[in-house]
């Protein structure tokens, strides 16, 4: 890779912050001379995956405005660049990104050193001068925390408009944390640096204690009893008897919060029903029955009673109280009325039906992350509400759909405030693929394995340098040998696994998590090569090197 500087004075021109307009808006790269020029043709040179800076002036008084690297499968030329005559060639870069505010360290002892003259277009040279090398990191560190936030912010809209989103990718991609991030981004967090881990993380788990995000790990055995509802058994006073109870799913759509204080609500429709006299009728939840329900001031519960109870009672008794602290808590999904749990949420679908207006303010979302999601059943796992997943099926959606829960009875949509957030290792072999009927419900990212955070992680630069070194070398020995089944970006190991904090704990991971993985998909199938040939790649690994070529070892 070479790392060109191009100044937006294409062809001598005046008119140069035009050109740069027109170079941010377009993500180009602009030249005047042709290829046949001696500067066209070094603008022409440019090869797939080439840094560009877009910058002006001289080293003591650079002014950087952009950088990207070079997408030679755009050919394409924007109509409005083909209408300007100056303009001869245009470069597309991939990961345009703002320079602006950034201290970028061009010096006298760079390219050029001192000159004043202006160059349009040259090639710094890391190789030869230390401090052309700083200016390249430091663009490169720029542009690679500027991905991150880019893809976090794509992540977020796709996941908005779809509802459920898998991230995707080899392992030590950063598929955790960049699931963390996105949690706290869909949710609207915005007084936090998404490049800073620990205060992403500490935002996450402040998150996760408030109920605002919820975590579970998808397995072989789990199925829709335990993410859904299930009969689970329970003994009291010495029999064993049955109760429904509730999956994490389930937990997760009935904590959104109402838009609206449900709370207060609760306290106003008590006022509405105080004495038996002010009884009202409201129906139960399968909606074959109603309940009777009142308050008499100064109780802890609520009065209820079926209309269709023979109990021989007498007026204003009741056979199933409602404690109040926790008809609330349920209301909030903070809890159950644990002794007459339907009865309690027939009693909150009447308060929502009292004061629906009320409470048709906007619900506070809710982040569920599901982490290797392909390893279990989804299907399976989902049952009927697989359909329910979808956007415009969500509850207040343009086709809302509602299903009758097989074991409680219990109408159940939902909520669009509900956001779903997979995580799928793409090459683990020993789990299940996801079958179409999952794939349209959910959007997928690919995370790439990046060279540049190995880079950064590292504040000896020496250390740095000798783990891109081994990074590059095992991304190039996956390309020679990869059988083609898998594409290399969901195949190459993840750049967590080459950071370490001193050069014992690299090694340390080369030995025991870098190689075992090779290893492995040596063994799986996904890669074809020798043992002797990996052996002989490992050894050098191990010592933070690159192998010998076959000539090399023959001489």
């Amino acid at each position: 890779m070479d790392a060109y500087v191009v100044s937006p004075n294409v062809n001598a021109s005046a008119e140069w912050r035009r050109f740069l307009r027109l170079e941010e808006k377009h993500h180009v790269a602009l030249m005047g001379w042709s290829a046949d020029s001696p500067i066209g043709g070094l603008f022409a040179a440019m090869k797939d995956g080439d840094l560009v800076i877009i910058a002006r002036g001289s080293n003591s008084n650079k002014e950087c405005y952009f950088a990207g690297y070079v997408d030679a499968s755009r050919r394409d030329i924007p109509m409005e660049l083909q209408n300007e005559n100056e303009i001869s060639q245009v470069r597309h870069l991939s990961f345009f990104t703002s320079l602006e505010g950034e201290d970028i360290p061009f010096t006298d002892d760079c390219a050029y050193g001192a000159s004043s003259q202006p160059v349009a277009c040259y090639v710094l040279k890391p190789w030869r001068s230390s401090a052309d090398k700083a200016v390249i990191d430091k663009v490169k560190a720029v542009i690679s925390k500027a991905k991150g936030k880019t893809m976090i912010t794509q992540a977020t809209k796709l996941l908005k408009s779809k509802k459920n989103l898998i991230l995707q990718g080899a392992p030590g991609a950063g598929k955790t944390y960049a699931t963390a991030a996105l949690a706290l981004s869909v949710l609207g967090v915005t007084d936090v640096d998404f490049n800073d881990h620990a205060a992403v993380m500490r935002k996450y788990e402040e998150l996760r204690g408030q109920k605002r995000i919820f975590f579970t790990t998808f397995h072989q055995s789990m199925d829709y009893e335990d993410f859904v509802e299930g009969i689970k058994p329970q003994v009291e006073d010495g029999q064993v008897g049955y109760s429904v109870e509730d999956g994490i799913f389930k937990n997760v759509c009935k904590s959104v919060p109402e838009g609206g204080d449900i709370v207060g609500c609760i306290d106003r429709y008590l006022q509405s029903i105080k004495g038996y006299e002010h009884k009202k009728v409201i129906p139960t939840l399968s909606g074959r029955s109603s309940l009777y329900v009142w308050w008499n001031e100064g109780n802890a519960t609520i009065s209820t009673r079926s209309v269709l109870s023979t109990a021989a009672l007498a007026e204003g008794e009741t056979p199933s109280p409602l404690n109040i602290e926790k008809v609330k808590l349920q209301a909030l999904g903070d809890g159950e009325e644990n002794n007459w749990r339907h009865y309690a949420q027939a009693f909150i679908n009447a308060v929502k039906a009292e004061y629906r207006d009320e409470l048709q303010g906007r619900a506070r979302p809710v982040v569920l992350i599901i982490d290797e999601i392909n390893r279990g059943n989804v299907a399976r796992i989902f049952g009927e509400l697989i359909s329910l997943l979808e956007a415009d099926k969500r509850s207040n959606a343009v086709h809302p759909l509602t299903v009758t829960l097989p074991y409680s009875k219990e109408e159940f949509s939902v909520p669009g405030e509900v956001y779903i957030i997979g995580t799928m290792n793409t090459t683990d072999r020993s789990a299940g693929t996801l079958d179409y009927a999952v794939r349209r419900r959910f959007a997928f990212v690919t995370l790439r394995s990046d060279r540049e955070v190995v880079r950064r992680s590292y504040a000896d630069s020496a250390l740095g340098e000798k783990a891109v070194t081994v990074f590059d070398d095992v991304l190039k020995f996956i390309k020679e040998h990869n059988v083609g089944d898998l594409d290399i970006e969901d195949l190459m190991i993840g750049h967590s696994y080459f950071m370490a904090p001193d050069e014992d704990g690299l090694k340390l991971k080369i030995e025991y998590e870098v190689l075992p993985l090779i290893r492995e998909y040596a063994k799986d199938g996904l890669l074809a090569v020798a043992s002797d040939e990996l052996e002989r790649c490992g050894a050098a690994w191990r010592e933070l090197s690159v192998p010998p070529t076959p000539a090399e070892t023959a001489e």
